[in-house]
């Protein structure tokens, strides 16, 4: 299947706005192919062209509504220059992308996407070549990034806050990085 056809990505446009209509609708347990296929307008074999099943589009909707978002953020050098204005920055990220990752991580106790999205960040962080890829190091990153992500959609109405407490956290862990 050629990725660049524009009728495959029509197709999986297509799927992909029905999939979030339905995730809307009811939980992602309850979705089968065929009313997928009907609400995409597409036969469910077409469906089976390009997911194995639900499971198999729950996971790639994920990994397309994670890697967005981090892939085309240009803030992360500021994680090390700037504390401040990395949290300001991704708080607006996270406030931005909140809404349709919200609806995707509906069903959380089936799966785990918090890691998924600390490795994408993580593997932001060590492109940037200023910091050593090691155990230590994703630790550091995941208690940064986990308790950011945590904190910034709970607490979004006190986001001066979240970065007054947080700032200093992430100097302190950044310290024993470089």
């Amino acid at each position: 299947m050629n990725e660049n056809d524009l009728r495959v990505i029509k197709t999986r446009e297509n799927i992909e706005k029905a999939f979030f209509q339905l995730l809307s609708e009811k939980p992602l347990d309850k979705i089968t192919v065929v009313e997928l296929a009907h609400a995409a307008r597409i036969h469910k074999s077409t469906f089976y062209l390009h997911y194995l099943d639900i499971p198999d589009l729950y996971a790639k909707t994920l990994q397309k509504v994670l890697q967005g978002p981090v892939a085309s953020a240009d803030f992360f050098p500021y994680l090390f220059d700037d504390p401040d204005r990395f949290l300001a920055e991704m708080s607006k990220m996270v406030n931005d992308n909140l809404g349709r990752l919200n609806l995707v991580l509906q069903d959380q106790t089936r799966y785990v996407p918090m890691d998924a999205l600390l490795e994408l960040m993580r593997d932001k962080i060590y492109s940037l070549g200023r910091l050593e890829k090691t155990t230590e190091n994703d630790i550091r990153l995941d208690t940064i990034f986990g308790s950011l992500l945590v904190c910034m959609p709970n607490y979004r109405e006190h986001q001066d806050v979240v970065n007054k407490v947080a700032a200093p956290m992430i100097r302190c862990l950044l310290a024993d990085m470089q």
